[in-house]
């Protein structure tokens, strides 16, 4: 449940052999900010985990959170930021970033 897809893409074209950033928080976190009020950055220094993963030919990257998976509390959720580019290490191309995403780490179903 906890699995994601990352497309990658510029002027229509998936961008392969590319590396994303994404950070992210479980709720109860001194840096779970369910406002948003903070900036990102000082957020980041507060806790939190970063994963960089690669896209595909097909400019696509898979995210996986196993650690979120198994959980029972239907409140649990974690919040994401997804970037691109924000060391600059790809000169022709600029820095990216989705506004927070926030997901639930369960169904409430029985599995």
């Amino acid at each position: 449940m906890n699995s994601y897809t990352i497309s990658l893409a510029a002027s229509n074209a998936p961008l392969a052999n590319k590396e994303v950033q994404v950070w992210y928080v479980g709720r109860g976190s001194p840096a779970y900010d369910s406002l948003n009020s903070k900036p990102l950055v000082e957020r980041m220094k507060m806790g939190g985990q970063i994963v960089t993963v690669h896209t595909d030919a097909d400019g696509k990257a898979k995210l996986n959170l196993p650690e979120f998976d198994g959980i029972a509390d239907i409140h649990a959720s974690y919040q994401m930021v997804i970037r691109f580019n924000s060391d600059r290490k790809y000169p022709d191309y600029h820095f990216g970033q989705l506004p927070q995403l926030e997901f639930y780490a369960s169904s409430g179903l029985d599995p």
